[in-house]
């Protein structure tokens, strides 16, 4: 399973699983480009450590497909895992990233999926 698709088809478009090929001929059909962005940390004894990182790719993904259920397309972005997290800082496994870093990160993924052809939003 390669994990592209087109949109009647249902398959999400992973970045990680795309070719280069397959990634600039999804750009010429579409610019929209989701990314997960959740932190690593604890939620109580119960929960996984990785419970808002399930929910913010699970919803990513449902986006993707409610897209696609409309006709059109678009490029899933490998989950960001680290960013802040100082809530549940005290608390084994939870793994927290400073403000500032976490923003240039996404702002350095939003210029390379710009680069890619998928640009911001004006």
């Amino acid at each position: 399973m390669s994990g592209v698709g087109t949109a009647r088809e249902g398959p999400l478009n992973r970045l990680e699983r795309m070719t280069y090929p397959q990634l600039e001929r999804l750009a010429a059909r579409t610019d929209l480009a989701l990314l997960p962005v959740a932190p690593v940390e604890a939620h109580g004894p119960h929960l996984p450590l990785g419970t808002d990182l399930i929910a913010a790719t699970e919803l990513c993904e449902r986006a993707a497909r409610g897209v696609a259920a409309r006709g059109l397309e678009c490029v899933l972005a490998p989950p960001l895992a680290y960013c802040l997290a100082e809530v549940a800082s005290s608390f084994p496994g939870t793994i927290g990233v400073r403000e500032g870093a976490v923003s240039a990160v996404v702002e350095d993924i939003c210029r390379g999926l710009a680069r890619s052809g998928f640009p911001k939003p004006s």
